[in-house]
């Protein structure tokens, strides 16, 4: 039986969503512990009101193990170039704490709002361009078996 190697990708992109949400969240979170300038409209002067950490819309994800990895066989996914994905091998157990995740999506508005807020700067933004995922014909780089792949576009941050 042939496996289908979106789903592969897509395990991937959410392991790294997460992974990468997590720490959104925690630098986010930590901005919200600290004073935020606030304009008293009274005196017209600068103070400052600690603005609470809420996990309003989150849920919490209990801690547990879960298999993080893959197993050493050839033709899982078109895209087991072991030059690239060797940090997978081998299969193996993985505990990782309680964590709270957003239950929805964080719009551009709120990552807008993470970014004043932090000082946060992308990769993308640090380097000019992003890779972005774009019909295969179009791409730089496409990714064997499917209809995409990734092209570098300056200015996408």
């Amino acid at each position: 039986m042939k496996k289908n190697p979106i789903i592969y990708i897509t395990g991937i992109l959410v392991v790294l969503t997460i992974g990468i949400g997590w720490i959104s969240i925690q630098k986010y979170l930590q901005t919200f512990n600290q004073k935020q300038p606030t304009i008293d409209l009274n005196s017209q002067s600068l103070q400052t009101t600690p603005k609470a950490a809420s996990t309003d819309n989150m849920v919490l994800i209990a801690a547990g193990s879960f298999a993080m990895g893959r197993e050493p066989r050839e033709g899982w996914s078109p895209m087991a170039n072991p030059l690239l994905f060797n940090d997978e091998l081998p299969s193996h157990k993985v505990y990782v704490d309680a964590f709270y995740i957003d239950k929805y999506e964080v719009t551009n508005r709120q990552f807008k709002e993470f970014v004043d807020a932090t000082g946060y700067i992308t990769n993308a933004k640090d380097h000019g361009a992003s890779m972005v995922v774009v019909s295969a014909d179009i791409s730089e780089t496409p990714i064997q078996g499917t209809d995409i792949g990734w092209k570098l576009v300056a200015g996408a941050t």
